[in-house]
């Protein structure tokens, strides 16, 4: 395993990849097999590629990360409405309880 270096003759960007030799028993020969590393800078220093090709690493949320985020916060909404109708009902039941002990105590002063 070693590591070859090629520069685009357009942009003048260097490339670093890993070669690796593949013994071929049909053809009795040697292939070499490369796997692409990332970009050599100025500095000789290999930036690694994120393992896509083409595709920039981003530093953002993912997808999912954002479909959670988004489902998070509809159940945080979902709980504050219910909770925020939990205590409406509540203050409805107070309200239906104290017209409900009015009642029986003027029903019991009459009797």
């Amino acid at each position: 395993m070693s590591i070859v270096y090629q520069t685009n003759k357009k942009t003048g960007i260097t490339y670093a990849y890993e070669a690796t030799s593949v013994w071929i028993p049909e053809l009795k020969q040697p292939r070499s097999k490369r796997k692409y590393l990332g970009r050599v800078d100025e500095y000789g220093n290999i930036i690694p590629s994120c393992g896509k090709r083409g595709r920039k690493q981003s530093s953002g949320p993912s997808k999912t990360e954002n479909k959670q985020n988004q489902e998070l916060e509809a159940a945080k909404k979902t709980i504050q409405l219910q909770t925020q109708r939990i205590l409406e009902l509540e203050a409805e039941i107070r309200k239906l309880q104290n017209i409900i002990r009015k009642s029986v105590n003027s029903l019991s002063e009459a009797l």
